[in-house]
């Protein structure tokens, strides 16, 4: 039915999958195409087997843009959103650890997160992280698609660096030539922004156009969140979900920020086997990185506080959050920048809301 409906609207149809900002490049080519066109997209976490057909058969009769979040635990199940939606655009954003406990490794997720192509439409557009080896045997497969690799190598098609990063947002530049300013933190959001920004050139917009409305994006809560609470002090809010790559992109972002930068982090989920190395190295990863203080919450997370704590002025593991709260809460000072994530089960936008009422 949802598929009989989608080819009875006939809007072009962009697919987004990737373990880590899904949602976040989605709200970004929203936000890069709603001017020009009527646009729907997936709304909240509406992104699986159940979800996407739902999404589908909401779409009102002159809708021109469609955007399909496309999530998965498994292998094949991409592969029938794919078919479902057979998509003109078809986006991976990244490939992290997500799921790693169902799909037994990096390698066995980039090939699930590759199935997105099946579906593709002829002469459709493949949009990829270029910087990730693991897609490239997938990207081979392809047929009968123009296929852009975006990522801050110099062999990618569209190339982003940094221009200038603050408590504001990003500043970067396209290929040497296109300059963006995006009001949201983190290099990684560069990368995200620029998928949005192929999109808006393979639908035929101008720089202006895809300029102005980046630089107005706003985004799905708990995604680099930002709270400006009293005497200067910033909390920010990536507490949706995390996997150990998301993790380190938000060290990489607070490491930025000028003030006493305080990491809260809590348990990876669905890691597998593999947990207890990851969180160490999520910890090991500190070095250098000049945080100033680290707070951990959950089973998992102490591993990333036994190996961090050497890297930080200040380290404390807690057992509850109430515990967690009260400590933070007292030691707040001026210009404190407060960063929290986690996965999804440990919701620790918890810490976050007793922070900010």
């Amino acid at each position: 039915m949802a598929q009989a409906y989608l080819r009875h609207v006939n809007p072009k149809v962009i697919a987004v999958t990737g373990s880590n900002g899904k949602t976040t490049t989605k709200d970004m080519i929203e936000s890069v195409l709603h001017t020009e066109f009527k646009v729907k997209k997936t709304q909240g976490n509406y992104n699986n087997e159940i979800g996407l057909p739902l999404t589908i058969l909401e779409l009102d009769n002159d809708t021109e843009i469609s955007i399909l979040e496309m999530g998965m635990s498994g292998f094949h199940e991409i592969e029938f959103l794919s078919n479902l939606a057979q998509p003109d655009i078809a986006v991976i954003t990244n490939i992290g650890e997500s799921h790693m406990q169902d799909l037994g490794s990096r390698e066995g997720i980039a090939k699930a997160k590759s199935e997105i192509t099946i579906g593709l439409k002829d002469n459709g557009t493949f949009i990829y992280d270029g910087d990730e080896p693991l897609l490239k045997p997938h990207v081979k497969e392809v047929e009968n698609a123009k296929c852009i690799s975006i990522g801050v190598a110099t062999d990618n098609a569209l190339v982003c660096s940094v221009d200038d990063r603050d408590t504001t947002g990003i500043s970067f530049t396209i290929n040497n030539k296109e300059h963006y300013d995006l009001p949201i933190l983190g290099k990684h959001n560069m990368k995200n922004a620029t998928i949005a920004i192929a999109v808006g050139h393979e639908l035929g917009l101008t720089y202006n156009t895809i300029y102005q409305n980046l630089k107005n994006v706003s985004l799905t809560g708990m995604r680099m969140e930002q709270h400006t609470l009293e005497n200067d002090i910033t909390v920010i809010n990536d507490a949706y979900n995390a996997s150990p790559t998301s993790m380190r992109a938000a060290i990489d972002t607070l490491s930025t920020l000028t003030g006493r930068r305080i990491l809260i982090l809590g348990d990876v989920l669905e890691l597998g086997e593999n947990s207890k190395e990851m969180h160490i190295g999520v910890g090991n990863y500190l070095e250098e990185k000049h945080i100033d203080v680290l707070y951990t919450f959950g089973n998992e997370a102490k591993y990333i506080y036994d190996s961090g704590q050497q890297h930080v002025e200040k380290a404390q593991h807690f057992n509850s959050k109430d515990d967690m709260i009260e400590v933070l809460t007292s030691d707040l000072k001026a210009h404190d920048r407060v960063l929290v994530k986690g996965s999804r089960g440990m919701k620790l936008e918890e810490v976050v809301n007793a922070l900010i009422s």
